[in-house]
C-alpha cells in the first residue's frame, strides 16, 4: 500500500451556510463529520463537493490549456501589443540560470519553494485573476444545481444579516501570507466575489518546473538566450511571444494548483440511502427518459427536480462502462473494490447492459452459480455496491470520495471492517470524507490511529494492523447547535488516547440509557422490598 497525498490538509471556513453559523475545518486525507441530525453535516459535504466541481473543472491539469484558451489568447495579445518587457526577459533568464539543474530532470523530486520574481509574477497574476474572475457566475449556478435550490441565496442561513462567506486556504501556502480564496454571497444584492490574494508571493517547486515535459524545451531556450546575446533587441527578436505566453500560462497553472489543492482534484459524492437509489434507479431513469421523449407532444407528467449530487450519482451509475475499467486498470484502486467484496459482501458485484442501454446491477454470493438482481439483495449489499463500483470503475488515486453515512444497514462488526477498508483507500491515495452517526466507526478510526504509534514489527497479529493511519491524516469534526447563534458550530474533536475514542457525545446517550435502566431497576428493587 502507498500514500499519494500531496500536502496533508487544507483549511475551509464557512459562515452562515444552511444551518451552519460557523465552521472552520481542515480537509485531511480522512475527514469525518459527526453530530446530531439537522446540524449541517450534509450541507457542508455538498458545499465541499460543489467547490471541487467548480475548481476541478476550471483548473484541471488535463485540459487547463484548452479550457482556458481565451485567457491564453488574452495574455498572448497583451504581450504582442505591448512587447515583452525587457526586465521580464532578464528576470526570467536570471531566474532560470539560478535554478538547480536538477529541476530539468524528468524525475526531479525537489520540493523546496521557489519564489517567482515580481516582474514575472505580475503577468501570472493578471492571468490568474482573469480566470478567477470567471468563477463568480459559475459557482452560483453550481450551488443551485448541487443543492437543488431555485435560487443560490436559499443556501444562506435564514438568520444571517450579512450573507454567507466561504474562504479556503491550502496548507502549501506561507502561513504569513494572506493566501485565501474567498467567496461571498450577499442577501441583498446577490453579489458574489471570488478573490485572489494579490499581495502574497507566488511560489512553485523545482519539481513543478520539470513537468509537463512538453514545456521543458522553452526553459532551455530561455536559459540559452543569455549565452547567445547580451543585446536586449536581439533577445526580443529571438523570443517567440507564443512560446513565452505558453510558459507563463504553465507557470500560472502550477501556482494556482498550489493555492487550490486539494479542491482542484475530482470529487465523487455517494449520497445517503444508496440502497434505495440502487433499487429504484431503473424507475427513475426510465421516467426521465420517458418524459424527455414526450417533450413537444403535450404536457409531460411533472417530475420533482433532482439535486445535483443525486443527479451526478445517477449519471455515473447509468454511464458505467466496463471498458473504462480496462483502460484504467493500472491507475485505479480497483483492488480495494475486491477487498470490499471479499471482506464484507462475501460475493461480487457486476453489471450488464439492459435493452435500454443503461446497466442493471447484480450480486453473486460466494459459491453461487447464479446472480441475483441487486434490488433483491440485502440493504447492506445495496449500500456498499456503489462504493465497489466507484472504486472499480471511476475513482483514481488523488481524487475524493464523499460518502454519507457509510454505516447504513450494517452490523457493527461490518461497520468496523468497512472503516478499515476506507482507511485502506486513504493509504492508496484516495481522499475520503464521510458523515456518520456511528460510534463504531469513530472507535475503529481511533484504533487505527493508535496502532500507528506502535512499531510495525510489534503490530503483528493485531486486528487492523495493515490499515493504520497517522493522527495528522485524520480529522473528526463535531457539528453542534448553539441556541445563541441560532445555528450550528463546527469544532474539531481531538482523539482521546486515554479512552481510545473521539468524544463525540454518542457515549452520553449510552450512559443515559444505562442510568435510566439503573434507576428503574432500583425502584423495582425498592417495591419488592416494601
Amino acid at each position: 500500500m502507498f500514500r499519494q497525498h500531496n500536502g496533508q490538509k487544507a483549511t475551509l471556513n464557512a459562515t452562515d451556510v444552511g444551518p451552519i453559523a460557523q465552521a472552520a475545518i481542515d480537509l485531511r486525507p480522512m475527514t469525518v463529520f459527526v453530530g446530531p441530525s439537522n446540524t449541517g453535516k450534509s450541507y457542508l459535504a455538498i458545499l465541499i463537493y460543489t467547490l471541487h466541481k467548480v475548481l476541478c473543472d476550471s483548473f484541471d491539469a488535463e485540459n487547463y490549456l484548452s479550457a482556458n484558451w481565451s485567457s491564453f489568447r488574452f495574455l498572448k495579445k497583451s504581450l504582442e501589443e505591448q512587447g515583452i518587457p525587457k526586465d521580464v526577459l532578464r528576470a526570467m533568464m536570471l531566474w532560470v540560470k539560478d535554478l538547480d539543474s536538477a529541476a530539468f530532470t524528468e524525475n526531479s523530486t525537489h520540493q523546496s519553494d521557489i519564489v517567482v520574481p515580481d516582474s514575472i509574477a505580475f503577468w501570472i497574476r493578471r492571468l490568474i485573476s482573469k480566470e478567477i474572475g470567471k468563477l463568480d457566475a459559475i459557482i452560483v449556478d453550481e450551488f443551485r444545481r448541487c443543492f437543488g435550490f431555485d435560487e443560490a441565496d436559499d443556501l444562506i442561513r435564514h438568520q444571517s444579516r450579512r450573507g454567507l462567506t466561504i474562504a479556503f486556504r491550502s496548507s502549501r501556502l506561507d502561513e504569513r501570507s494572506d493566501g485565501l480564496f474567498k467567496f461571498e454571497l450577499n442577501t441583498e444584492g446577490k453579489e458574489c466575489e471570488f478573490v485572489f490574494p494579490n499581495r502574497m508571493p507566488l511560489r512553485i517547486t523545482e519539481a513543478d518546473i520539470a513537468v509537463p515535459r512538453r514545456r521543458l524545451r522553452r526553459w532551455h531556450e530561455l536559459h540559452g538566450l543569455e549565452e547567445s546575446s547580451r543585446d536586449d533587441s536581439a533577445i526580443e527578436a529571438t523570443v517567440d511571444v507564443r512560446a513565452f505566453a505558453s510558459l507563463l500560462h504553465d507557470l500560472s497553472y502550477k501556482i494556482i494548483s498550489r493555492f487550490l489543492y486539494p479542491l482542484n482534484r475530482r470529487a465523487h459524492y455517494l449520497p445517503a440511502d444508496r440502497a434505495g437509489v440502487m433499487h429504484s434507479h431503473r424507475v427513475i431513469v426510465s421516467s426521465l427518459i420517458a418524459n424527455a421523449s414526450r417533450a413537444g407532444f403535450g404536457r409531460a407528467t411533472p417530475l420533482p427536480a433532482l439535486s445535483g449530487v443525486l443527479g451526478d450519482f445517477l449519471e455515473q451509475l447509468v454511464s458505467l462502462d466496463t471498458r473504462v475499467y480496462q483502460r484504467r486498470a493500472r491507475e485505479t484502486v480497483q483492488s480495494l473494490a475486491h477487498s470490499l467484496e471479499t471482506g464484507i459482501l462475501k460475493g461480487s458485484i457486476h453489471q450488464t447492459a439492459s435493452p435500454t442501454g443503461y446497466p442493471d446491477f447484480f450480486y453473486q454470493p460466494n459459491g453461487w452459480k447464479e446472480s441475483i438482481h441487486l434490488q433483491n439483495a440485502s440493504s447492506m449489499v445495496s449500500e456498499i455496491a456503489p462504493v465497489v463500483l466507484y472504486l472499480r470503475h471511476i475513482v483514481k488515486p488523488g481524487e475524493v470520495m464523499i460518502i454519507e453515512e457509510p454505516e447504513s444497514h450494517m452490523h457493527p462488526a461490518m461497520q468496523v471492517e468497512f472503516t478499515r477498508q476506507l482507511a485502506a483507500a486513504v493509504r492508496s491515495g484516495v481522499r475520503i470524507l464521510i458523515t456518520t452517526h456511528s460510534e463504531w466507526v469513530l472507535d475503529a478510526l481511533a484504533n487505527l490511529i493508535y496502532l500507528s504509534d506502535l512499531a510495525p514489527e510489534r503490530r503483528k497479529g493485531l486486528e487492523g494492523a495493515e490499515y493504520t493511519l497517522k493522527a495528522d491524516e485524520v480529522g473528526v469534526w463535531l457539528f453542534q447547535s448553539e441556541d445563541y447563534l441560532k445555528g450550528s458550530v463546527v469544532k474539531e474533536i481531538p482523539l482521546n488516547k486515554d479512552f481510545g475514542t473521539f468524544p463525540s457525545g454518542y457515549e452520553d446517550v449510552a450512559n443515559g440509557t444505562y442510568n435510566e435502566y439503573a434507576e428503574t431497576a432500583s425502584r423495582i428493587a425498592q417495591e419488592g422490598s416494601a
